[in-house]
């Protein structure tokens, strides 16, 4: 409910509303939208992939990282950018399991040195304090990002930006929140894997099987 009484902080500073020509012109001036993977994900976008566990989500999502660093079509999926800063978060794997997943007897897979791959220690984001895990925790995304200066951030996976489950909307929805603002803070493009709930094998997947609900 609106609280009609309430004391609303003045909007006078605020940007005023353009007209359609000067959106264009605006528009005129900023970066050009690129492929990224074909039509699916452009540049500047903050793209959602999800599907059930162990369907090969991070696989794809590193092999998307690692031509993207290359500055590579993955498979027939366009790229239509340079060799990119790829900054990818992964909440999945140890380091031991990335070994395994990604060398074959005694030769290890060739990554770019333009793709970070690593994890967060939440443990060491808890001691620091100074506000909530979460708000730490993007608080360190955005040193990382300026440190890098990453071109694209991939998230594997949402569920590991909460200290509680996706499945409560109201938490997913911030975590959104906070990356769109990094998106367009950093004009960056973002990758966020995310797990459906169980469900039936035999039912098609929609946006209301995502894990948070379709909300997200």
């Amino acid at each position: 409910m609106i609280d009609r009484n309430a004391t609303l902080p003045s909007v006078e500073n605020l940007a005023p509303i353009r007209t359609a020509n000067d959106r264009l012109r605006d528009a005129i001036n900023a970066p050009p939208i690129k492929m990224l993977l074909g039509n699916i994900w452009m540049s500047g976008e903050l793209h959602l992939l999800f599907a059930d566990t162990g369907v090969g989500k991070s696989i794809f999502a590193v092999a998307v990282a690692n031509a993207l660093s290359k500055g590579r079509k993955m498979l027939i999926l366009e790229n239509e950018c340079k060799p990119l800063t790829v900054l990818y978060y992964d909440f999945e794997l140890s380091d031991r399991q990335f070994l395994t997943r990604y060398s074959d007897l005694n030769e290890i897979y060739p990554f770019s040195n333009h793709l970070y791959v690593d994890n967060i220690d939440f443990a060491e984001l808890m001691k620091m304090g100074g506000g909530s895990i979460e708000q730490v925790l993007f608080q360190k995304m955005r040193y990382d990002i300026q440190k890098l200066k990453a071109d694209v951030m991939i998230i594997d996976n949402i569920t590991y930006l909460n200290t509680q489950t996706t499945q409560k909307t109201d938490t997913a929805l911030d975590v959104m929140r906070q990356l769109i603002e990094i998106k367009r803070e950093f004009n960056m493009s973002i990758l966020v894997l995310a797990h459906t709930p169980k469900i039936d094998l035999s039912s098609p997947l929609t946006i209301n099987s995502l894990a948070g609900s379709k909300h997200l």
